[in-house]
């Protein structure tokens, strides 16, 4: 198998016994990882950011919903330019007894409400933790 980085100054990817295949992130930028055998190709596009999660936050902020009613919840990191992280932040809920949040695919950030009360929404992601307090009536 031949493996290949259409930029090797963002992304490199190794080619030696035992490591093939090996992606190192070099620099910020984006390019592209592909594996040949024969007639078959394969590829894939990164994204290397310099730079780490700074910031979590979750949309709306402090939200109410009717009790039995649905509410969709958007999660976004700051890497520093802003993007959605909705469906790979985990999701909890303070008391699902009040409001359930789900994890699940295509679902994700999905807010149920249960019941009358007050309950705080937890999105974790890359170490860093954003809340906000959801009202059920």
């Amino acid at each position: 198998m031949t493996w290949a980085s259409s930029i090797f100054q963002v992304a490199s990817v190794r080619t030696d016994e035992g490591r093939r295949g090996e992606t190192r992130c070099v620099a910020g930028g984006d390019a592209t990882i592909s594996a040949t055998r024969g007639a078959v190709h394969g590829e894939c596009q990164v994204h290397v950011s310099l730079f780490g999660v700074t910031d979590l936050s979750i949309d709306p902020h402090s939200p109410t919903v009717a009790v039995g009613g649905t509410l969709q919840l958007t999660a976004t990191a700051l890497f520093p330019d802003p993007r959605n992280v909705t469906a790979v932040v985990t999701w909890s809920s303070s008391n699902p007894a009040v409001a359930t949040i789900s994890n699940a695919s295509g679902e994700w950030g999905r807010v149920t409400a249960v019941a009358p009360g007050q309950v705080t929404i937890t999105a974790t992601y890359d170490g860093l933790t954003a809340s906000t307090t959801l009202d059920v009536q």
